[in-house]
């Protein structure tokens, strides 16, 4: 027993007449008979009575029309879930972000795909660069938003820079440098530091230290924290200055100000990280989406 002969039996069926369902099916009569005659010999029961003029269901035959119309739903709904599938509006999406992805990008991007996209379930878990590449490696992740470098040996991957945020100070809302927009790296040199620790898992931090060893000194750091987050909680406080990314978590605190860098070209990279041996629609939704966000 096959689809095709439960919808000629079906048909048959419904209009009562082999002539009329074949027109309906648009198929010509001998093989819709054929196939309705051997799904009868498959089941090993009849399913119509057969007169001169005119043909009716059996009592197997009405059991059978309910649990056909059953069958022929579930297919034709499987088929419109797959295609749904494909096409990236139903599925579930993992996605790994850094803290530099919270204040901007993130929340609109998703806010587009729950509108755009309401069959996809969405799930957001936050990390370090480092650890949201590996999990996007081994499957963890679907796709992850991070700041490069990525290590070499996860080579698996493919990622791509979609923005560069340039590195900024912040100082004290009450230091004599508030009220300006623009800082020199001599003069933010004389002040108190307090300081991320660079960690080899996190590519924002990296980018910091990176742009320092380039100047080729360092300046004087009263406090060094492995919170990015306490660091601005202690320039507020008065603690000191520090260096962070204009669009990170920590650089839109409470009683900090933003200052450019008025003689240093130093920015944090942005990049979406997915393997590349994996298509998803889904996934390359939120890409399109991300990107839409950023245009």
């Amino acid at each position: 027993m096959d689809l095709r002969q439960l919808r000629y039996f079906v048909a048959v069926a419904e209009e009562m007449s082999f002539r009329r369902a074949a027109e309906r099916l648009a198929v010509s009569q001998p093989p819709l008979s054929l196939q309705v005659k051997k799904l009868e010999e498959e089941l090993g029961v009849q399913l119509f009575v057969r007169g001169k003029r005119r043909i009716s269901l059996t009592s197997s035959g009405q059991v059978l029309l309910e649990s056909a119309r059953k069958m022929i739903a579930d297919e034709q709904r499987a088929i419109h879930d797959v295609r749904r599938a494909a096409s990236g509006e139903t599925g579930r999406l993992v996605i790994g972000f850094t803290d530099d992805f919270i204040h901007d990008l993130l929340p609109r991007a998703l806010a587009i795909m729950h509108r755009e996209r309401p069959g996809v379930i969405i799930e957001t878990r936050i990390g370090s660069t480092l650890m949201l590449a590996r999990g996007v490696a081994n499957y963890t992740y679907d796709i992850a938003l991070g700041c490069p470098p990525i290590p070499a040996d996860l080579d698996t991957l493919d990622v791509s820079v979609i923005d560069e945020t340039p590195i900024v100070a912040i100082v004290p809302s009450d230091h004599a440098m508030a009220t300006r927009q623009r800082v020199s790296v001599a003069e933010l040199w004389r002040e108190p530091f307090v300081w991320a620790i660079a960690s080899r898992e996190t590519g924002y931090m990296l980018s910091i230290a990176q742009f320092v060893r380039r100047i080729g000194s360092y300046p004087h750091i009263v406090h060094q924290s492995s919170s990015s987050e306490l660091v601005s909680e202690l320039v507020a406080e008065g603690i000191g200055v520090a260096l962070v990314a204009a669009n990170s978590v920590n650089a839109d605190v409470p009683g900090v100000v933003q200052l450019a860098l008025e003689d240093a070209d130093a920015f944090v990279r942005r990049a979406i990280i997915r393997r590349s041996d994996l298509q998803s629609a889904v996934t390359d939704a939120f890409v399109e989406t991300v990107r839409a966000v950023l245009r």
